[in-house]
Order: C-alpha cells, then structure tokens, then sequence
C-alpha cells in the first residue's frame, strides 16, 4: 500500500519516507514503516522518552519488519524533559 506513513499528535509530528529499493529483494518497507509508526505513537503517548532522539532509538528498537526508512520528527514544546 506504499513505503511512507505519518504521525499527528497536539504538537508532535513525524513523518516516515519508506525505502522502496527494497522492492526489489522482496522486502516491503510499508510494513516496517507502519510498525515503527505504531511504536514511536505508543511511546509518545506514554512520554515514556526524555527527547525525540531516545523516542526514535527506544521505537526502532521494537520493529521485527525489515526494512529501512527516514524518519523525521519535530514537537512544539518536549513533554519528556
């Protein structure tokens, strides 16, 4: 259904650019897209990080899809100082 995939909370934003170079091994990035979408949610809904950098490598750490993406993050004002 496609490699890319998003995130919208108040004042938190990412946005996932799948690798669809993987196609072509057979390996779709939207599953890990998606996976890592859901896991970087859930663990900012908890405020479970200190920063974005901990939110992105805590979520990542979580994926068992393979896959690679870019992922870019920003938030308005940090809820896990």
């Amino acid at each position: 259904m496609g490699e890319d995939n998003f995130l919208v909370r108040n004042k938190f934003v990412c946005v996932l650019d799948g690798v669809g170079g993987w196609s072509s091994k057979g390996i779709d990035s939207g599953l890990m897209t998606k996976e890592l979408v859901k896991y970087i949610g859930s663990n900012y809904d908890a405020s479970q990080c200190r920063n974005l950098h901990e939110l992105l490598d805590e979520s990542v750490k979580l994926v068992k899809a393979k896959g690679s993406t870019t992922c870019v993050m920003a938030e308005v004002y940090p809820t896990c100082l």
